[in-house]
């Protein structure tokens, strides 16, 4: 599993990435007024982890960033900016829905969980990416002809309330609160 992310000009708590059911698959998220990344993950064991790497918020300020997670089963990883910053340990398979709702920037549920910022260029894969993978979709985006992309957002409509999915899986979403 494999996520990728770029966020620009966030305030506080929000809640970047989460795959949700009647409970969380998986979430990325910036937390505790700007202070930290997390990533946390649960399992078909029913494990829970949750892997943190702390930030200046500052050094989000009117920056575009590029946030990635990893997990092969075993470790999770966050890269930041195409740098692995944090790994943690973790077994099991991702307790995967593919019937649950995938999120971004918000919960409809939770008003304080919501963007005030941009995102860009979002994907997900159902593979794990390596250092030098992340920092080549860093620097050339996806296509989205990509084995094992299963969904990936370029955010290049320009109007109306539909986020098409830029690979053949029609994953597309609707955005609501954007401006």
């Amino acid at each position: 599993f494999s996520s990728d992310i770029w966020i620009d000009e966030f305030t506080e708590f929000i809640v970047l990435l989460r795959q949700d059911g009647a409970q969380f698959d998986w979430l990325l998220q910036i937390n505790d007024n700007g202070s930290f990344i997390e990533s946390q993950i649960i399992t078909n064991t029913h494990n829970e982890a949750g892997l943190y790497h702390y930030i200046d918020a500052d050094d989000f300020l009117n920056k575009w960033n590029n946030i990635a997670t990893t997990y092969d089963g075993e470790y999770i990883h966050i890269y930041l900016n195409g740098e692995l910053v944090q790994t943690g340990t973790l077994d099991g398979i991702i307790n995967y829905d593919e019937n649950n709702i995938l999120y971004f920037g918000g919960l409809p549920m939770a008003d304080d969980h919501r963007l005030n910022g941009k995102l860009d260029n979002i994907s997900i894969w159902n593979t794990v990416l390596n250092q030098s993978q992340i920092q080549s979709y860093i620097a050339t985006p996806p296509t989205g002809s990509e084995t094992g992309l299963v969904g990936y957002w370029n955010f290049n409509e320009g109007t109306g309330t539909t986020l098409a999915d830029q690979t053949s899986n029609d994953n597309d979403g609707t955005i609501t609160g954007a401006s």
